[in-house]
């Protein structure tokens, strides 16, 4: 497992490179997949991740407020206690990831799979999280009051404890 303690040389060359695929559409650079990856801890705040693959990668306590996220895979990712306020999750892979405790106040997860995921304690106010498919996911004494959920797919999703003030779209 690769570690990345602050965003060094290595890392921030790799994330210019990605960029650059962006921008590019696939032409130039090179898609940032870090699978396994240590960014614990990081700030990676403000940045543009869309599309790159962090699967398995261990992301807990880390700063990703406001970042551009869409269609990242983190499938199975560690982001326990992580700092996403704000951040544009459209379209994530978060299948069986663990999002305990992650602050996710404001945030867009529209068609995110959040299938398995744990959130337990995770606060997504006013988070919008309509169309995701969050089957089977733990969102146990998390806060979700004025989240968005329409169309979201709630099948054995766990909210025992979960504040639902407000919520629109969570149909009985």
């Amino acid at each position: 497992m690769a570690r990345y303690q602050e965003p060094g040389q290595e890392l921030l060359a790799r994330l210019q490179l990605h960029l650059r695929w962006l921008r590019s559409q696939g032409e130039e650079g090179e898609r940032l997949s870090l699978p396994g990856a240590d960014l614990g801890g990081l700030r990676l705040a403000g940045l543009t991740l869309e599309n790159a693959d962090l699967g398995g990668a261990r992301l807990v306590g880390a700063q990703l407020a406001q970042a551009r996220l869409a269609g990242i895979r983190l499938f199975r990712a560690d982001l326990t206690g992580a700092r996403l306020m704000h951040a544009d999750l459209s379209g994530a892979n978060l299948i069986g990831a663990c999002l305990e405790q992650a602050q996710l106040t404001g945030a867009t997860l529209i068609a995110a799979k959040l299938n398995l995921a744990r959130l337990a304690g995770a606060d997504l106010y006013d988070a919008n999280l309509s169309g995701a498919d969050l089957t089977r996911a733990d969102l146990t004494g998390a806060d979700l009051r004025k989240a968005r959920l329409d169309g979201a797919r709630l099948g054995e999703v766990r909210l025992d404890g979960a504040l639902l003030e407000g919520v629109r779209g969570l149909t009985p």
